[in-house]
């Protein structure tokens, strides 16, 4: 799913909105017994939400039946809360990362605005407890692990 929407955030011109359907519980229930299908987990959603964010997408199409509704609206909308302390940062500024790593290495998605960044970092396991390197323009910055926070790092720092 990230790399869609790192796909569509690297190769759709700005003046056109990005707005995936997004939902949070699978449509069809996984048959039983059949490990290959795993639902995310509402952290690992709402972690994908704000990579999807820092990746240029405008807004959510939250997309379920009426029936689900209870269980979908509240972790899109409490990312949608949270995204509002940073409107400035994802209405003006410039998405600069749009990478997937292939393994279990840690997920960096940022937003440019002037000469700092709005990053999020995602660790998927606990194998990359340091600072990751990441390049802007040549320029390295270096993203400490928080959990679940945003971070505001200068560039050339």
């Amino acid at each position: 799913m990230l790399r869609v929407a790192s796909n569509a955030g690297a190769h759709t011109p700005e003046e056109v909105p990005i707005v995936p359907f997004v939902h949070f519980a699978p449509i069809y229930e996984p048959d039983p017994g059949d490990d290959s299908i795993r639902p995310l987990t509402k952290t690992a959603y709402q972690e994908l939400l704000w990579h999807m964010l820092l990746r240029g997408t405008d807004t959510f199409f939250l997309w379920c039946r009426g029936s689900r509704a209870q269980l979908e609206i509240p972790p899109l909308h409490e990312v949608w809360a949270e995204s509002l302390e940073y409107s400035q940062w994802l209405e003006k500024g410039h998405p600069v990362l749009f990478d997937v790593p292939k393994s279990q290495t840690p997920i960096v998605s940022a937003v440019r605005l002037g000469g700092r960044l709005l990053v999020r970092r995602t660790d998927l396991d606990e194998s990359h407890p340091d600072a990751v390197t990441i390049k802007i323009n040549g320029t390295s910055v270096d993203v400490p692990r928080i959990r679940g926070k945003m971070q505001v790092l200068e560039i050339g720092r």
